[in-house]
């Protein structure tokens, strides 16, 4: 009999036990890990990043879902600017997606990222995912495991909750003590892209020590994020007035600089970053970016240069430096670094774009089209290189076709290629 009881318990136990582990199968391209969700009810491929703490997608994605009932306007919560990883200036739009589902899990209420580059990844990081329950990742074979999963989570559910468990009937002393309480409190609103809420801390912190460089600059990162360059310059300003030798402040001056088109102010401020801190290659990197908009070409593929010295995998700083190289007509050293950048990353679409732009100025338009084709096909919205695609045809006597590339890249936005298809398409 008590057989026959065990028997039993482990029947109806045994298709709890198996709901109870989730196994998502991921496909490898390109070199990273892309796992398909349902977004608002649309299939997308999300690249899965460990690093990432939220969720993020294109431009090229989210106009796609407004324009076809996927996300509504009431979804969009609100904008935010970024540095990236080689301080490169971007701005993002804050959104809720009401529903993720993978693999049967679903997500809800969960608030992302559009980045407002239509070349951007779309990113699932691995925070958003351990929400569903425990994870174990397996590269070798490719799949992330959820254990004890709940079957689903939602992110506002869980908000109201917490607020929920706050008893309002006592009185709070929210009051913080010292500035290293309010810098603290500040940086964990500022993850939660709190920008407001993380200024008004540090302003606080600025009123216990108004001598603190680090309130200065962390104020100034928020400043950034609200778009208010002005601001943000003039933290940055007083960052190093009280501390001048704060590298970041120098840089991330510089990088706004860089961005308002202001060149020579930009390189003014990357090169004391520089001189504080030689060892950081994101500072030579965007100081080659800014010597290269001067059209110094030269300068630029030095400071490159030194930037792949102190990082030899930065595809980024191979691309720029092939550019650089082709504006001075050094073909063959252009051709390496774009290969090079390519080796790195393969699904790079800029250095495809650009190894397209130097096999056509060395007359390979069969080689150009290949590498235009392909920055397409990783990137279907690239509209320079639909253009320049549509050129190399030409030169190969393909009008018909080449002329249907022109028109693609005038529906992507590209005006100038209405002026292509007026002088060379029927």
């Amino acid at each position: 009999m008590r057989n026959i009881l065990f028997i039993l318990l482990l029947i109806f136990q045994l298709p709890f036990v198996a709901q109870t582990q989730t196994v998502i199968k991921m496909k490898r391209e390109g070199g990273v890990s892309i796992i398909p969700c349902k977004v608002n009810g649309l299939n997308l491929n999300f690249i899965f990043d460990t690093g990432a703490s939220d969720v993020s997608i294109s431009l090229t994605e989210a106009s796609f879902m407004l324009k076809n009932g996927y996300l509504e306007k009431s979804d969009i919560v609100g904008t935010s600017n970024y540095i990236d990883a080689t301080g490169k200036l971007s701005e993002g739009v804050n959104i809720i997606l009401k529903e993720i589902e993978i693999a049967g899990l679903k997500l809800f209420n969960v608030k992302a990222s559009i980045i407002t580059n239509i070349k951007a990844p779309l990113l699932l990081g691995q925070s958003a995912i351990s929400k569903l329950g425990k994870i174990e990742i397996d590269l070798k074979l490719n799949t992330i495991t959820i254990l004890n999963g709940k079957g689903a989570y939602d992110y506002s559910k869980s908000f109201q909750e917490k607020v929920q468990g706050v008893d309002t009937t006592k009185k709070i002393d929210i009051t913080l003590n010292s500035e290293s309480e309010y810098l603290k409190r500040g940086l964990s609103k500022s993850e939660r892209q709190d920008h407001y809420g993380a200024m008004d801390d540090f302003d606080k912190a600025i009123e216990f020590n108004p001598k603190s460089s680090y309130a200065y600059y962390l104020r100034g990162a928020e400043k950034l994020a609200l778009q208010d360059f002005k601001g943000a310059i003039s933290d940055y300003s007083k960052s190093i007035d009280i501390n001048p030798n704060h590298d970041e402040s120098y840089f991330c001056r510089g990088i706004i600089k860089n961005f308002l088109e202001e060149y020579r102010g930009a390189i003014s401020d990357l090169s004391k970053a520089i001189e504080i801190n030689p060892k950081k290659s994101r500072f030579y990197l965007s100081r080659g970016e800014a010597k290269k908009e001067l059209k110094d070409y030269r300068g630029a593929i030095a400071d490159l240069t030194l930037a792949i010295d102190l990082d030899p995998n930065d595809e980024r700083a191979y691309c720029k430096r092939g550019i650089a190289k082709d504006d001075i007509e050094d073909y063959t050293g252009a051709m390496i670094d774009l290969n090079k950048a390519i080796e790195i990353k393969h699904n790079y679409d800029e250095a495809y774009y650009w190894r397209g732009i130097v096999k056509n100025d060395l007359e390979d338009y069969r080689g150009a089209i290949g590498d235009f084709s392909e920055a397409i096909e990783i990137n279907p919205k690239y509209a320079r290189a639909y253009l320049n695609r549509g050129y190399a045809k030409g030169f190969l006597g393909q009008f018909d076709s080449g002329c249907l590339d022109f028109s693609k890249a005038g529906e992507l936005g590209l005006e100038i290629a209405y002026d292509a298809i007026k002088k060379l398409c029927k």
